[in-house]
Order: C-alpha cells, then sequence, then structure tokens
C-alpha cells in the first residue's frame, strides 16, 4: 500500500533522473541509484516484517446498539523465525467513528493474545471481516497489509434512551373552534368489558369484572385514543445537516427509536412512517418482533428523502382508516408551513406531539425559533433536541417560550 511518502520519493526520484540525463552530471545519477536502493530495501523489510504474521479473531455478540461497545478476542502468530517490529492491528475499520488498534512486537515463533474493545458509534449494517495487520519500514516509504480471508454481518442498532410517556394533545371542535386537551389515556366512556385476550395491552383491564369473574377482563371503548402510536420520521436529506456521526440525522433516529421502544414496552402498537433512501411503512403493531422490525428499519434508514414533511403528512393521512390514534412528528425541518396540517389533524382528533432536531446546532440552516412559537401556540407539546445535550432530558420535558422572549424554554424555565 503506497503511501504520501511513497509519492514523493518516486517524484524526487523521477526528477533526480532528468537532471541527471540533461546534464550529465554523475553525482545526480547516483543520487538516484541511491534512492531505488532506499525504495527496494524498504519495500523488502515491510515484506518480511510481515511474511509469517496470521492474526485469528473471535468475536461474540448479541443485540448490540450505539453506546455499546463491541469486546474482540485477538489472536496474533508469527510463524517466521525473524521476530516481527511494529506490526499494527487494525479491528472493525469498516466501523465509522472509531479507530481500534494495537501496534504489536512478536518473537519468533510466538504467540500474543489481546482483547479489544471496539465503540460502536454509528447504527447500520456492517458486514466486517478480520482484524487487518498492516507493517511499514524504518522511512515510512511503504505500508503492506494483510488480512485472513472471511466475514460476518454485524448489525448495530440504534442507540435508545429511557423516556417517560408523552402527554400529546388531543383536540375536538368545541363551540367556537376552541381546542379541548385531552390526555394520554383515553378519555371516552367504556361500552362493555370483554373477556382479555393474550397479547392484548393490559392498561385497560376493568379490575371490578375481574374480581367478580375470576377472570381478566378488558374495558371495551366506545370510540376515541386508541393505544396506537404513529410515528412520522422526516427523512428529506435537504432538511438535514451535521457531520458523520454527530448529525440530525442520528439524533432524529434516536428519538423515533427511543419513542417506539417506549410505547412498545407499555402495551402500545406502534407504527413508522419515513421516506428516506427509500419508503418505509410498518402499520402500528404491539408484538415484540414488531419492534424488533422497526428498530431493523431504523438501522438502514438514511436521509436521502426527496418529499418534504408536509407531503409526508399528507400521504399519512391518506393512509389510515382512523384518526383516533397517537402522532409523533420527529423533524430537524424548521419550515413552519407544515405546522397548520399537524393543527388540523389535531383538531381532528389525532393526539400530536412534534419532535424537533435544531440543524442550526449541527452546522445546518435554519431557525426553529418561528416554528417553536407556531407549535406552542398552536397547543401542540414540542420537544427540541440540540447537538451535544442529553436527548433523554430533551425528550422528559416539551419546550415553551417565555412571554415576551425568543429564547426557548423548558417548563423549568431555564434559558437554553
Amino acid at each position: 500500500m503506497a503511501t504520501r511518502r511513497t509519492y514523493t520519493v518516486v517524484a524526487l526520484m523521477a526528477l533526480t533522473l532528468v537532471i541527471a540525463l540533461g546534464t550529465g552530471f554523475p553525482i545526480y545519477l547516483r543520487l538516484f541509484f541511491l534512492m531505488v536502493l532506499v525504495m527496494a530495501s524498504s519495500w523488502v523489510w515491510a515484506f518480511l516484517n510481515l511474511k509469517g504474521v496470521h492474526v485469528t479473531i473471535q468475536r461474540s455478540f448479541g443485540n448490540l446498539q450505539v453506546g455499546d461497545s463491541l469486546e474482540s478476542q485477538v489472536a496474533i502468530h508469527n510463524s517466521s523465525p525473524i521476530p516481527k517490529f511494529g506490526i499494527e492491528i487494525e479491528e472493525l475499520s469498516e466501523l465509522p467513528g472509531h479507530t481500534t488498534g494495537v501496534v504489536v512486537d512478536l518473537p519468533p515463533h510466538k504467540e500474543l493474545r489481546l482483547a479489544l474493545k471496539t465503540p460502536l458509534r454509528k447504527r447500520g449494517i456492517y458486514r466486517v471481516g478480520a482484524p487487518i495487520a498492516l507493517s511499514g519500514d524504518p522511512f515510512g516509504v511503504f505500508r503492506l497489509r494483510r488480512r485472513e480471508a472471511g466475514s460476518q454481518q454485524l448489525i448495530v442498532l440504534p442507540h435508545t434512551v429511557d423516556i417517560p410517556p408523552f402527554s400529546p394533545a388531543q383536540g375536538e371542535l368545541v363551540g367556537e373552534g376552541v381546542i379541548q386537551r385531552g390526555s394520554p389515556v383515553s378519555t371516552v366512556s367504556v361500552a362493555t368489558v370483554r373477556e382479555y385476550q393474550p397479547g392484548e395491552s393490559s392498561r385497560h383491564l376493568h379490575w371490578p369484572s375481574t374480581a367478580r369473574r375470576g377472570s381478566l377482563m378488558l374495558k371495551q371503548f366506545d370510540g376515541g385514543l386508541e393505544d396506537m402510536t404513529w410515528i412520522l420520521l422526516d427523512l428529506q436529506g435537504e432538511v438535514h445537516a451535521g457531520e458523520e456521526v454527530e448529525n440530525t440525522e442520528e439524533y432524529a433516529i434516536t428519538a423515533a427509536a427511543s419513542i417506539a421502544r417506549n410505547y412498545s414496552e407499555r402495551g402500545w402498537a406502534v407504527g413508522l412512517l419515513a421516506q428516506g433512501d427509500r419508503l418505509y411503512a410498518l402499520p402500528p403493531l404491539q408484538d415484540a418482533p414488531a419492534l424488533d422490525r422497526l428498530l431493523l428499519a431504523l438501522t438502514e434508514a438514511r436521509s436521502q428523502g426527496s418529499i418534504g414533511l408536509r407531503e409526508l403528512l399528507t400521504l399519512w393521512r391518506s393512509q389510515i382508516a382512523s384518526l383516533a390514534v397517537s402522532l409523533v412528528v420527529v423533524t430537524p425541518s424548521t419550515d413552519p408551513g407544515w405546522s397548520p396540517l399537524l393543527e388540523s389533524m389535531m383538531r381532528q382528533g389525532v393526539s400530536t406531539t412534534a419532535v424537533i432536531v435544531d440543524p442550526h446546532s449541527f452546522g445546518g440552516e435554519g431557525d426553529p425559533h418561528l416554528l417553536l412559537s407556531q407549535l406552542d401556540g398552536r397547543g401542540i407539546p414540542t420537544h427540541l433536541l440540540r447537538k451535544g445535550e442529553d436527548i433523554s432530558q430533551a425528550l422528559q420535558r416539551p419546550w415553551r417560550f417565555s412571554p415576551g422572549s425568543p429564547i426557548a424554554t423548558g417548563t423549568d424555565g431555564a434559558e437554553t
């Protein structure tokens, strides 16, 4: 493997040869042959230093997510009678956002065993191979590499944080367009009770009937908010910003995954709609495999979509049969044009919450203050995520504006 120094030496060799042929001075010709000798000896050193080195790996892992570390048991064997100096071992170089490796010296016919921990900083499905062994020469002209054959699939799920249930706003038209706020649980009347079926949510058990009949009885509502949550994830490419690991896409995915896990663990059916590198449309289901499929979709999703949030909201509205659901919108879009559409859905009975990932804090364009002000004025609970801030804390309390001030504050009144 050639390095920048390799190209520099080759350029000097070519220049020296041209001068030697052009001037006829023997000193330039001798200098050219000296550099040829250095290049040859450097390559031979690097080659012999790597010859006979074999690296094997054992990795044991289950469900991994961003924030975990993968431990690898690495065995480095020198089958040559020549000692090896400065052998570099790179582990899981396919994963972005990390540099895990060591530099070792190996005696002849010896084996060295190491335990390496690799931090997982970005979600994704990766095809990873064996560790890479690299050898250089004392002049740093060449870097040769060797890797054993074989590969395996590694799935890194999105990071999730613990959050309490949201308190979404549920609106209905009363009198002259006054919006009444509801609670995150159903506020409608019970029509009847029926026997509990395995796999159903236990949060609406009717305990008096259960005690009277000796079996689990479930409340049957005549309408209103169902135990069903939709997550609308905005993956339009042009609204996202940030670096390879620290970006709005990863923060939005973390928020969506945390919300999905939070509601699913409480027995709610959770669905996902997103338009990124492809369309992700997962209907709300309650079972654990459904949550696994949703998290896997979030693992694969990339912010390469071409449609904006307004179009995504319209698409969602056209696909659902009932508006008696909870809707959580996760977006870095600061365009206030989609907030009236969300308010309209709230007036029709949809229980709404917005999670805004501030693109400005990631070096992108757009100021979320106007949008936050509009959402707050429309009675839509909103959470604001910024680069470097604790996502769990941000999702635990809604944001609002102090009267007469453009500074966003939390419910405790602290300035951000």
